[in-house]
């Protein structure tokens, strides 16, 4: 007998009476059916009880299925009529046995292997995990199909953003270098092999040109910020204006003296997004993303 509906393969909805337990409290059954789950065969005749929490196995009932019951000191064993053991349970400490379906890799679903694969694979995307096992490119691998409709709930929240801002009906940048977007990347995990460990990310907003510098440490953001403006000079045509303004965060790296002494002998506007408000720097964090 089962609380969850959704066990039954085939359900006939009608009246049983009640159904007694050890302390006292009855519930009403309300169907009879065949219960079809994962890696355990169909058992026919199976009660579906409202508002039932556990599900409870009859052993006389699995007896008059053919099924052999085997109990020790310590487990339980459920055996098919060629010997093979269909359930295996342990003893609790309240004395009772708790069966749970015998775990074999090659029994499983479809759906069920590809979701296991998924999460060995730190979450690998679906198309990728069937192309590995198609070519045999990992031992032990099986081959494995795209889940329909597939959707991982770790991987959706990994992935979630903040929403962004409603977008201008007007744009007010007309000329490149009229305004720089700029951040800071890090500390990666795992640091390149010339031990940097940041990524100082610079983006043109009419052309979304980018400049990227790999950093040591924070403290190189404004010699690299310095050693763009001086490329940046060199490179442009007279006809072309300088750097008018930058935008940043309030990130230690870009708001300090020295910073703002640089910006100021160079004529540049050095702006700042509104704290924990990174929408208003959405060009550069777009690109962070994709980078």
């Amino acid at each position: 007998m089962t609380g969850n509906k959704s066990f039954f393969k085939t359900l006939v909805m009608e009246e049983g009476g009640c159904v007694t337990f050890g302390d006292g409290s009855k519930k009403r059954v309300v169907g009879k059916g065949t219960i079809s789950v994962p890696r355990l065969h169909s058992v026919s005749n199976a009660i579906y009880v409202n508002g039932l929490k556990a599900n409870l196995v009859s052993i006389s009932h699995l007896s008059n299925e053919g099924y052999s019951i085997l109990f020790s000191k310590n487990d339980c064993s459920i055996l098919k009529p060629d010997e093979q053991t269909l359930l295996k349970g342990m003893r609790s400490s309240d004395n009772c046995y708790c069966l749970e379906a015998r775990i074999v890799l090659n029994n499983a679903s479809m759906d069920e292997q590809i979701e296991l694969w998924h999460e060995r694979f730190s979450h690998m995307n679906f198309r990728d995990l069937g192309i590995l096992g198609k070519f045999n490119c990992v031992c032990g691998l099986p081959k494995l199909r795209k889940k329909a409709n597939c959707v991982c709930g770790p991987c959706q929240q990994g992935k979630q953003t903040k929403s962004m801002h409603k977008k201008g009906k007007y744009l007010s940048i007309k000329e490149p270098l009229e305004l720089l977007h700029m951040d800071l990347m890090g500390p990666m995990q795992t640091e390149s092999l010339g031990g940097k460990r940041y990524i100082f990310v610079c983006v043109d907003d009419f052309s979304r040109f980018i400049w990227t510098y790999f950093l040591r440490e924070k403290s190189e953001t404004f010699d690299k910020f310095k050693m763009l403006c001086n490329k940046i000079q060199n490179e442009m045509n007279s006809n072309i204006k300088s750097i008018k303004r930058i935008r940043s965060d309030h990130g230690r790296e870009f708001e300090n003296a020295v910073f703002e002494s640089y910006c100021n002998s160079l004529g540049i506007f050095h702006e700042f997004s509104a704290p924990r408000t990174p929408q208003q720097n959405r060009v550069v964090e777009r690109k962070n993303r994709v980078l």
